[in-house]
């Protein structure tokens, strides 16, 4: 088990934590009880999952004990245009805390040495009359053994970080973005660790591909690419950089 009071004695911020063994899924169970217990923050870590969420209908592989998987969620009644800022900047958040040299695939992908590490899903949610920004997180540390489909992408941070420590200081980063969802200062962050600018990359727009060129982020988290001629601003999806696709990454 993750130890809750461990986490609360590292907390800088004020938060319900709640910690389960091996559970089907931190979002769902997170949306279960916002529904049933409104509340105003909390967050929910489990030991590991069986039906791990991932981004575009994908699962997160989350087997016990070899990594961090978490749920954060903040009511934020009206957040509206800002719900891709909150993407974005939730990456900084968890890079921060894990301090080990990643790169930010955009949307909010982490990866070390080419390989990704970290999965975050942010969702909007209702329940009980309230408005909830969800953010689901998943940390490989030392797993080892991925499933064949994702073995050629999939890596691990490699070290085996103190859990509770860890958690805490990704919980404190995000109350922080909880506190001022608008705020634009982990715009530098991110641009400084920011994977593929100047580089091709395909996305699907319309149900047609598309290739474009990174050029960076907006201040409000959306892609900047660079098609033929023209300027864009991605606001969701995602994308493949051809260098990795390539690589067979």
């Amino acid at each position: 088990m993750v130890d809750a009071r461990a986490i609360r004695r590292h907390l800088k911020h004020d938060l319900a934590v709640y910690a389960y063994d091996v559970i089907p899924s931190t979002n769902d169970e997170a949306r279960q009880h916002l529904a049933e217990h409104p509340c105003d923050r909390a967050v929910f870590i489990a030991r590991g999952q069986t039906a791990g969420k991932g981004r575009l209908g994908r699962s997160f592989y989350s087997p016990a004990d070899t990594g961090i998987y978490m749920t954060y969620v903040f009511r934020s009644d009206g957040i509206g245009a800002d719900t891709v800022r909150v993407t974005t900047a939730a990456s900084v958040a968890v890079a921060k805390a894990l301090d080990c040299g990643a790169e930010i695939k955009w949307v909010n992908d982490l990866y070390c040495k080419g390989k990704k590490v970290c999965g975050i899903l942010t969702e909007t949610v209702r329940a009980a009359e309230h408005t909830y920004i969800m953010i689901g997180i998943g940390i490989n540390l030392t797993t080892e053994d991925f499933p064949e489909d994702i073995r050629e992408k999939a890596g691990a941070i490699g070290t085996a970080l103190d859990k509770e420590r860890t958690i805490a200081a990704i919980c404190d980063n995000l109350t922080q973005l909880a506190d001022n969802p608008s705020a634009t200062d982990y715009l530098g962050y991110y641009r400084d660790h920011m994977m593929g600018i100047g580089e091709t990359i395909h996305y699907v727009e319309g149900g047609q591909m598309h290739t474009a060129q990174i050029e960076g982020i907006s201040d409000l988290g959306e892609l900047l690419v660079v098609e033929g001629a023209t300027r864009k601003l991605l606001r969701s999806g995602d994308i493949t950089i051809a260098s990795f696709e390539a690589a067979g990454r």
